[in-house]
């Protein structure tokens, strides 16, 4: 909403993958952001990378921990990209 561009709806679906052997860590996790309405890709992908690169706790402690933590997002049904990584801003 900062950017002036507050969705209809959004939502945020998170997948991965884990080892097969104990302990199953994650080897990686991706973030999926999805919006719908009057929202520009590049927002929402400015959105999406501040989100996991500084506001995140729980995908910064991922990533330190060596996990493989990427994002991808999609407008209105359309996936834009998919699986970047997120970069300090």
């Amino acid at each position: 909403e900062k950017m002036k561009q507050p969705p209809d709806r959004y939502e945020c679906e998170i997948s991965g993958e884990r080892m097969t052997e104990f302990p199953k860590i994650f080897k990686f996790v991706n973030v999926h952001y999805k919006a719908w309405g009057k929202v520009k890709p590049e927002a929402l992908r400015k959105a999406a990378n501040l989100s996991l690169s500084k506001y995140c706790h729980v995908g910064i402690t991922l990533a330190r921990a060596g996990v493989d933590v990427t994002f991808s997002y999609s407008v209105n049904g359309e996936v834009i990209e998919e699986m970047i990584h997120p970069v300090a801003e």
